[in-house]
């Protein structure tokens, strides 16, 4: 038996949340929702959603839950009279591996949050707070959490530009060649933690060796060559023609460029730092962790298509993305915590099982 730690949303109704544990933003992690009568797969408790937190965001004895929130009047009828309220709660669901989808899975609640009731008025409308404690006792003591603070300061700012920068132009360089061992043996030695935490369920972390691997042979395991893909793609549009073209069915692919040596461009691409936006810094882990995102709090790593090849045959799919999670050493210098996925963060699944939640998640 495994304890896996669930946040989980009782009541929101028309209330917009936002959730943090110790400084960790849940928006970075797959959600579940549940039918309308608030029946979650596999779980008895009650509840209109819940996600489940990752291991490294929590520490052994007390973490903190963090809840922003405001009632949205857009989402209101205007015969809705009111008032609203947000109710969340921390439970430690008692999950079994090899379990067949239809168990339902034992919870402890560790902490239950409630606001104050909010009435239909203009000053619900103002970002409000919650609190709370809640102990954990599974899992090792993460080194994240004997850091060393970090302010966010233009002066950190900068030289976190060139840690990352530093990060992307070695995996810009892997391009076309093999992947060095000390490379690769390095990289995981830096996050060996962040993988010890997504391991803890028993699931092997893959994400690393994926990286590389894309960003060695700019395609993902698994891809059809460049040519493979075209091939295939007129193929199966020669093979409809004089049937009804389905709403999602692409059409011919443009005509590709070749480069200057004559071969197609590869699949994918490492986006540049610069196409994503100014770089703006933020604090996670009670703010001994830090991570520079793009416009809208884009991923600085990206691989991008060079193929229509995306819903409907749009060009531009990213295809891979990640997270780049820096800590502070006892000389003060940038290290490499953690490689987090980003290509499913705040994708919300449809009343999926904890089984198939699990499946989709990297840890």
């Amino acid at each position: 038996m495994i304890r896996i730690p669930l946040l989980q949303t009782v009541e929101k109704t028309a209330i917009r949340p936002q959730a943090w544990v110790n400084g960790f933003a849940t928006s970075l992690l797959i959600s579940v929702r549940a039918d309308a009568r608030k029946r979650a797969a596999g779980i008895k408790s009650p509840l209109a959603s819940y996600t489940a937190l990752h291991p490294y965001f929590l520490k052994r004895g007390a973490n903190e839950l963090r809840l922003e929130y405001a009632l949205d009047l857009s989402a209101l009828a205007p015969d809705d009279a009111g008032p609203w309220h947000l109710e969340c709660r921390v439970a430690a669901m008692n999950y079994i591996t090899a379990k067949e989808l239809g168990t339902i899975f034992a919870e402890e609640e560790l902490l239950r949050l409630a606001s104050p009731p909010l009435p239909k008025r203009e000053e619900s409308t103002q970002r409000k707070t919650l609190t709370g404690s809640f102990a954990w006792t599974e899992g090792p003591k993460w080194a994240w959490t004997k850091a060393k603070p970090i302010e966010n300061t233009p002066k950190n700012r900068k030289s976190l530009e060139a840690a990352v920068g530093k990060v992307w132009n070695d995996l810009n360089g892997l391009a076309g060649r093999p992947v060095p061992p000390d490379f690769a043996a390095g990289t995981r030695a830096s996050i060996q933690e962040f993988i010890q935490a997504s391991e803890l369920r028993g699931k092997p972390f893959t994400f690393l060796a994926e990286l590389l691997e894309t960003s060695s042979r700019l395609a993902l395991p698994g891809d059809k060559s460049p040519e493979e893909f075209l091939r295939d793609r007129e193929a199966r549009r020669q093979s409809r023609r004089g049937q009804p073209t389905r709403d999602d069915e692409p059409s011919a692919h443009p005509e590709v460029t070749p480069l200057p040596d004559g071969k197609l461009p590869p699949r994918l691409a490492l986006r540049k730092l610069e196409a994503i936006g100014a770089l703006e810094m933020s604090l996670l882990g009670d703010g001994r962790l830090a991570r520079l995102t793009g416009d809208g709090g884009q991923s600085v790593i990206q691989f991008v298509s060079n193929y229509h090849d995306g819903a409907r045959g749009e060009p531009g799919e990213t295809r891979l993305k990640c997270d780049l999670w820096f800590r502070k050493n006892a000389k003060d210098h940038w290290e490499l915590d953690a490689i987090y996925p980003t290509l499913m963060a705040g994708l919300a699944l449809s009343n999926s099982w904890p089984q198939e939640l699990f499946e989709l998640q990297p840890y």
